[in-house]
């Protein structure tokens, strides 16, 4: 080294050796890190702060994985509701990819003048269409699939579609199809799928919103229950005894009321039996944030801890 030096300083002027130990210790630093961090990083586990950012933005750099996360990954591999096979005995017949108990057979009408354009969908289990869901799916269908000019419920299992001359059947069956497993999924999957219920509160003390992921309109009884508990009611209810909006079409959440005379920390117990009773694949219940400013709170005397003393009574 000391030889070095000597040679340097014969050759090179004082800043041009200063360049080159710097150049020298820079290279000689840069070997060790990239040594060094690569025996480290294979024995290191995700940081706090990876593991932060994972949870609370989403965050993910490919490899710092929560289990929450992997868990997901695999419920990303579940088919979608609408996924279906044909049957390998039957080309007319097709099975739901999720449920297997989800079946759909089309039986296509003698080819004649009057019936060629006639299709009768049959189901494995009932489509449980009442006189007023009826009406709103015939709406949805036939917006949907504007080659369908008419359907006429024929029974609890099957269903009668005509569709426009001009059209072909081919064309468009396989919308017919998703359609009426989405329609399947929505009247039974709830019964093998654990449900989130989110509780929010609004400006009027003696209500509260209740979001689920499933649409209220398939779930009116579950509705008729929870007005029936005693001290329920109020305001929140219509003429044939529902809750506010659960009847609307496209709607995940409804607004329940209570008499005044009545406190939440009393009620809800009773509204988490309800809830639990119908969910026979049980039910999460999770506090949600107001759609409401605090200023709104403030103008009708929301107390301090409005917030959160009804999860407490779910607990």
């Amino acid at each position: 080294m000391k030889i070095l030096f000597v040679l340097l300083e014969e050759s090179f002027t004082d800043w041009q050796v200063a360049v080159l130990i710097a150049v020298f210790l820079i290279a000689i630093f840069c070997i060790y890190k990239i040594f060094f961090s690569k025996d480290k990083k294979e024995d290191s586990t995700p940081s706090d702060l990876a593991l932060y950012l994972a949870d609370e933005t989403g965050w993910d750099d490919g490899e710092n994985k929560t289990s929450e996360q992997k868990q997901e990954e695999v419920k990303e591999t579940i088919p979608e509701p609408d996924e279906y096979v044909v049957d390998e005995n039957d080309a007319n017949l097709f099975h739901n990819k999720r449920y297997s108990d989800f079946s759909l057979r089309m039986v296509f009408a003698i080819s004649t003048v009057n019936k060629k354009d006639v299709m009768i969908l049959t189901s494995s289990l009932p489509l449980q269409f009442n006189k007023s869901t009826f009406n709103i799916e015939k709406k949805e269908l036939l917006a949907t699939i504007p080659q369908i000019v008419n359907v006429t419920k024929s029974e609890d299992h099957g269903i009668a579609l005509q569709k426009s001359p001009a059209s072909k059947w081919d064309d468009i069956k396989d919308a017919i199809l998703r359609f009426f497993f989405i329609h399947m999924h929505h009247v039974y999957a709830w019964k093998f799928e654990k449900q989130i219920v989110l509780i929010s509160t609004v400006p009027n003390p003696d209500m509260l919103n209740f979001e689920m992921r499933l649409e209220t309109k398939y779930h009116l009884e579950l509705g008729r229950k929870l007005c029936a508990i005693k001290g329920m009611g109020g305001s929140s209810s219509l003429h044939d005894g529902l809750p506010i909006c659960m009847d609307h079409d496209k709607h995940y959440d409804f607004g329940l009321g209570k008499a005044t005379a009545y406190t939440w920390k009393e009620l809800l117990p009773k509204i988490k039996k309800v809830f639990e009773d119908y969910f026979p694949a049980g039910v999460e219940f999770k506090s949600a944030p107001s759609q409401y400013s605090d200023e709104d709170f403030q103008r009708i005397h929301r107390s301090r801890h409005h917030d959160d003393f009804f999860m407490e009574s779910l607990r």
